[in-house]
């Protein structure tokens, strides 16, 4: 078996995962389809050590190796996102896992994995 680099957009969002409206302007050029949604989430300012509410707007898209890839956008700055991969990688990462909890809850609830048997060519 093996993992197709697919995915399909479900209508529903389950408000448990901590969402939110759009936090930031879309300005990575993302396709209205390509937004999953906005989340929000406790954590410790790096600074002042006390804990904030961080929002991200997360998309996935179309990636350069033709894969379905993760943007999670954090500020207003052009340079405020961060590309970490493919959706299987980023879900696969404990790393990730830990450090955008409600962006992992999002990507789970709103996109569909699936697998399909590989078919081997016939001589």
């Amino acid at each position: 078996m093996r993992i197709r680099f697919t995915h399909a957009i479900f209508d529903t969002y389950d408000p448990d995962f901590h969402g939110c409206e759009r936090a930031y302007p879309n300005k990575c050029g993302h396709r209205v389809h390509e937004y999953m949604g906005s989340v929000k989430q406790l954590e410790d300012d790096r600074e002042s050590n006390e804990p904030v509410i961080k929002k991200y707007d997360v998309y996935v898209h179309e990636g350069d190796l033709g894969g379905a890839s993760v943007c999670i956008r954090y500020g207003e700055q052009d340079s405020a996102y961060v590309s970490p991969g493919t959706v299987l990688d980023f879900l696969a990462s404990e790393n990730n896992r830990r450090r955008w909890p409600a962006v992992c809850s999002l990507l789970v609830a709103k996109l569909d994995f699936f697998c399909e048997p590989k078919v081997e060519p016939k001589s």
